[in-house]
């Protein structure tokens, strides 16, 4: 992860770990995206700095970052993990997902992975 919360991803740092990597951009989207394989076959894609989809050498999804929340897989679904912050500690809360929530989690990766 990124140093800072708001940064959860350094993309210069991230992206030399892509071996093969290309930056480009589609007309629907502000910012340039970044995607890349690493040494093992790794893909990841970056659209920013809040949404990053990283996988495996068999192309499964391993983790990714949505709207400030770490997904990881679990077993056969994914957890949402998510800080939270006190004035003496910071606690990471896991929730497994729903059937439901893998649903639309899938639905909007898909949608968001269609135009490329």
């Amino acid at each position: 992860m990124a140093k800072s919360e708001s940064d959860r991803e350094d993309l210069m740092r991230e992206a030399t770990a892509l071996v093969e990597r290309i930056e480009f951009r589609i007309s629907d989207e502000a910012q340039p995206i970044v995607a890349g394989f690493r040494r093992d076959g790794r893909f990841s894609i970056y659209f920013d700095a809040d949404l990053v989809y990283h996988f495996d050498e068999q192309h499964r999804l391993r983790r990714a970052f949505v709207d400030g929340d770490l997904y990881r897989t679990q077993g056969t679904t994914l957890a949402r993990l998510r800080r939270e912050r006190t004035q003496s500690q910071t606690v990471l809360r896991s929730h497994d997902l729903s059937a439901d929530e893998l649903a639309d989690f899938r639905t909007a990766l898909m949608n968001r992975l269609q135009p490329i």
